[in-house]
């Protein structure tokens, strides 16, 4: 079975901007849809036993170590159902700048994988971008709390996106039963990225940033606290989104403004 032709249609052009902010997006369009391919049909891709009212993603198909990251499309604008059976890879999936020209000879079979079974699942844009985090970290000594405390506090009065619970940490210290526990609850940040690929320019990426650093997301799932926050995030995701179809369910941005350069 010959492979259908790559849509050229969500190729980058010339004169489109990277960083297409999200909350741009929101801004125009309060429905705007982020989509995600999974592999397979929906009968294999879905937990029916709650029953279809009440389906949620299967684990395998949404692991918890492609949470940081989560490669994602913005619906509505040129990108549709159909190309999700496109996956970028190779030289396909390398970063896309401002005034690049993506060459003809790289839009080839090398560059990118088709999938014939494919279920897209949606995400309102509105619900994820600077979606809170709770998560909870662990302190072993007093002193590495003080220092912590005070870089998040630095932070979030220079930025208000992070957010620790100081009163918590105080009532351990004062209990001495519960003195060893040493455990703070933390709220993070996930945003949604423009990330925009060599062969497509409609790529996002849902990362999470900790309540210590609201300028540099985690980059997988590693440590105990990482993998809170990951968790955290991927049950939201498995249980809240909408079985896209087909494009009858996808709000139309369609406004040029929001990518073409100024």
């Amino acid at each position: 079975m010959s492979i259908p032709q790559y849509p050229h249609e969500i190729l980058p052009k010339q004169n489109w901007r990277e960083g297409v902010l999200s909350s741009e997006i929101i801004g125009f369009c309060q429905d705007a849809m982020l989509g995600h391919m999974l592999n397979g049909r929906p009968e294999e891709c879905f937990d029916f036993s709650l029953g279809e009212d009440m389906l949620s993603i299967l684990p395998e198909k949404l692991p918890l170590n492609r949470i940081p990251g989560l490669s994602c499309s913005l619906l509505g604008t040129s990108f549709i159902v159909e190309h999700f059976h496109f996956l970028p890879s190779n030289d396909g999936k390398a970063p896309w700048h401002d005034g690049i020209v993506v060459p003809e000879e790289m839009v080839n079979e090398n560059n990118y994988t088709y999938y014939h079974d494919v279920t897209v699942v949606g995400w309102q844009l509105k619900e994820i971008h600077k979606y809170k985090i709770p998560y909870i970290r662990n302190f072993h000594k007093p002193r590495e709390y003080k220092e912590y405390k005070e870089k998040v506090l630095a932070i979030s009065k220079k930025s208000g996106v992070a957010t620790l619970y100081l009163e918590e940490w105080e009532n351990l210290l004062e209990n001495p039963e519960n003195k060893s526990l040493r455990i703070v609850n933390l709220f993070g940040e996930a945003r949604v990225n423009h990330a925009p690929t060599m062969l497509n320019f409609w790529h996002y990426t849902i990362d999470l940033y900790p309540a210590e650093d609201d300028t540099k997301p985690i980059p997988k799932v590693s440590d105990g606290w990482r993998s809170n926050m990951a968790e955290n995030v991927c049950d939201i995701l498995r249980r809240r989104f909408t079985l896209v179809s087909d494009d009858s369910a996808i709000p139309q941005i369609g406004n040029e403004k929001l990518w073409v350069k100024k």
